[in-house]
């Protein structure tokens, strides 16, 4: 009977679209599977080599005479021989299971990791969609009123007919635009929904706002988020987890290359005496001493190492790389904020306020309008991106939460 799925809230904020989406998505029964696999090696690894009950009986005789007398005559043997593992087999293929297992985690944490990190990045991208309406409407609002101002003064006969026509056309144009942003917006939703593996409808979703996170004085260096990008990235993991598995794998056929002891202890009747049977088989590893399966192994061990060279050296791009971008928005959204912001604002109240008392004509109007529409839909794409940006770091490094410091950002 399947578990019933949480309820998305009217409110969605970012942490319960993530706890949604870990709980639900598919992809998680897929980890978990592997780990159960991985367990069942482990159990397997550890298991010691089964005894073998041997029973026989020897001098049957074709033809009846002399006398048969099967008592009396008949040997008949019963033993247990129990294969004794050398050089530390067992231990040795319990480290290779425990490797096996630890690379099943990292994988179902990576899965996790990754699930976590999308929804994030959709989940701002469709808050960027949601604030763009909202911005429009506000505007489409004000415009509404600037329209209704100027049929007010078109029927008083103050003002001709044209300007009329004029503001009605650029509210028209605002109303487009929001018909179009709202479109987004529910794409934006739908997306979000499919990265969480939820297929509710976007109706009646609203997201909540996500604070932005500032530098701080006690935060990190470009040194210092390479450093813990190299412990934890889990990707760095998972192929340092490889080269131990591949060295575990080459200790172990090493000491495959030992031959294993049997030892055998029975029962014998023969001629009617009861006896005991003991004995040891050493098998002589004259030809074969797993020279082959060695050399293999020796060679999965060097390529697990450059594997882990390479990803050391892709993470460190990675890095780097969502650093510049992260640099590039961070400067400007400062910019923005220094004074590109509030001049906008300042030029339409300006403009507004001239043009009701007959001091500034319509286009200017217009023009301050479009300019401060442009500015807050650019300021909020800005800050969203700069968000976006601070996850792909996150995704780069591994860690979530980082703590940056101003002139990390500020660096060339």
């Amino acid at each position: 009977m399947l578990a019933p799925r949480p309820v998305v809230s009217a409110e969605l904020t970012m942490t319960e679209a993530i706890q949604q989406a870990q709980a639900t998505h598919a992809s998680i029964d897929s980890a978990r599977a592997q780990i159960q696999g991985a367990e069942g090696l482990q159990k397997q690894a550890a298991l010691r080599p089964n005894p073998t009950l041997n029973f026989q009986s020897e001098n049957w005789r074709v033809t009846a005479p002399p006398s048969f007398v099967g008592a009396r005559d008949l040997d008949l043997f019963a033993f247990v021989a129990q294969p004794l593992e050398t050089a530390g087999k067992r231990s040795r293929r319990m480290a290779v299971a425990a490797q096996t297992r630890r690379i099943a985690d990292l994988k179902s944490e990576a899965v996790m990791w990754s699930i976590r990190q999308r929804v994030k990045q959709d989940f701002l991208r469709a808050l960027l969609a949601q604030q763009q309406v909202q911005l429009l409407e506000e505007n489409s609002r004000t415009f509404d009123q600037i329209v209704e101002y100027h049929r007010n003064r078109v029927e008083l006969g103050a003002m001709a007919e044209a300007d009329l026509i004029r503001v009605q056309l650029e509210a028209d144009r605002f109303h487009v635009a929001l018909r179009s942003a709202a479109m987004d917006s529910e794409r934006a939703l739908v997306e979000l929904l499919r990265s969480m593996g939820r297929p509710d409808p976007p109706n009646q979703i609203r997201l909540a706002e996500v604070p932005m996170q500032r530098p701080s004085d006690g935060g990190l260096g470009l040194d210092d988020i390479l450093e813990m990008a190299h412990r934890m990235r889990l990707e760095v993991q998972v192929h340092q987890s490889r080269v131990g598995q591949a060295e575990s794998q080459l200790d172990l056929q090493r000491a495959q290359a030992k031959p294993d002891w049997t030892a055998i202890f029975g029962y014998k009747r023969t001629t009617g005496l009861d006896t005991l049977i003991a004995g040891l088989s050493v098998p002589l590893p004259l030809f074969n001493r797993n020279q082959g399966n060695i050399a293999f192994e020796q060679s999965e061990v060097q390529r697990a190492r450059a594997e882990l060279r390479l990803t050391l050296r892709d993470v460190d791009a990675e890095v780097r790389s969502a650093l510049a971008g992260l640099r590039r928005r961070y400067q400007m959204l400062r910019e923005l904020q220094d004074g590109i912001l509030a001049r906008a604002e300042e030029s339409w109240r300006i403009a507004q306020a001239a043009y009701r008392v007959g001091g500034s004509d319509l286009l200017r109007l217009l023009d301050a309008q479009r300019a401060r529409n442009e500015i807050q839909l650019l300021h909020a794409r800005t800050q969203r991106e700069y968000q976006l940006s601070l996850v792909e770091l996150e995704s780069a490094v591994g860690a979530e939460n980082l703590s940056l410091r101003e002139e990390t950002l500020l660096e060339p």
